[in-house]
């Protein structure tokens, strides 16, 4: 519904969005990112219900080039203890530097290593979901509860529950999203975003 959750906001918070608040176990995707000069590449595939994902990223800018590959197919969302499949590598092709591979980097080749990507769990509590959900999730006053993220090694990581994704935002990118259908711009101020929607729907844009 166009106007509600992601859909007409995006960017404003989990509760409100929805942004990195689904259950991953429950959800299957395929996305691929390459930069407009395409010197930059990311895939992100998640095949399994139950598994988490593989990231892929290379980059090829001018002499430089690498490779990052972070399996994570194998373990379940319930799993922060077994290593995953890395693959990073880094190739610098500048004659400058001494040394044939002096500034060249793989990570095989590394004495030792401690892997921590992939390693991570999410938990849902005994009362995860909407707190009206017998009455709708849309029902005055309800709110979703949270599962719980919990990191190998680390008291925290990565809080996707309060990242400010505007900071992610390029709006060349959404311009065409951006657009009400009178031609002019939503956007946010003072921290609240207008919910009018371009074309496909996107109601947030930072910066106009």
């Amino acid at each position: 519904m166009v106007g509600i959750a992601n859909a007409g906001n995006p960017l404003d918070s989990v509760h409100i969005s929805g942004t990195g608040g689904y259950d991953p176990s429950r959800s299957v995707f395929h996305m691929v990112l390459v930069s407009p000069n395409g010197d930059m590449a990311m895939d992100v595939n998640k095949p399994f219900m139950d598994k988490k994902p593989i990231i892929s990223q290379t980059v090829q800018d001018g002499n430089l080039s690498s490779t990052f590959v972070a399996d994570m197919t194998k373990i379940s969302y319930a799993d922060m203890n077994t290593p995953i499949k890395i693959i990073n590598n880094q190739t610098l092709n500048d004659p400058t530097i001494p040394g044939s591979g002096a500034a060249n980097f793989d990570m095989l080749n590394a004495q030792q290593s401690d892997v921590s990507a992939g390693r991570y769990t999410f938990t849902k509590p005994a009362n995860y979901c909407w707190n009206e959900s017998a009455n709708g999730w849309d029902t005055p006053g309800s709110y979703f509860t949270l599962g719980v993220y919990a990191y190998y090694d680390a008291p925290t990581g990565f809080d996707v529950y309060n990242t400010d994704w505007t900071g992610f935002f390029n709006y060349d990118q959404n311009a065409l999203a951006c657009l009400r259908p009178d031609g002019t711009y939503t956007r946010i101020d003072e921290g609240k975003a207008s919910f009018a929607g371009g074309p496909t729907g996107v109601g947030s844009c930072p910066g106009h």
